[in-house]
């Protein structure tokens, strides 16, 4: 049985899960060069196996290679280059204002990764999500 109520499959995502829970809260996944390390390692793999990718999605979704390489693998790609490009940006703490109560304090907002997330893209462009 493949359905969702299938325990083998309850039981493999319960310890993914688990795994990537323990590993994030190691502290492995918070430094910038281990984040940016992995969109690195993301995007060469894409690369390795881009015929592999446009084959699948063509047997499984009748995706046309232009479509799959465009509106798949190279956004993808891109996206992920973006991603490492402004990531230092995008954790970078953020000054902001502090209460009259607690001058001579400073304040800011330091963005930090929350932990582990369930991400359901469109069926019709499995990569892109």
């Amino acid at each position: 049985m493949d359905g969702f109520g299938d325990v083998t499959i309850t039981a493999q995502v319960a310890e993914t899960v688990a795994r990537l829970r323990a590993t994030h809260k190691s502290g492995k996944t918070r430094p910038l060069a281990w984040r940016r390390a992995q969109l690195l390692a993301l995007k060469a793999g894409i690369a390795a196996h881009e015929n592999d990718i446009v084959d699948a999605l063509a047997k499984d979704l009748g995706k046309p290679k232009t479509e799959a390489i465009m509106a798949e693998v190279d956004y993808l790609t891109k996206e992920a280059t973006m991603a490492v490009k402004k990531m230092g940006s995008w954790v970078k703490p953020k000054r902001v204002g502090s209460p009259l109560t607690t001058l001579p304090a400073s304040s800011r907002i330091q963005p930090e990764p929350l932990g582990v997330a369930l991400i359901i893209g469109a069926w019709n462009y499995p990569i892109q999500e």
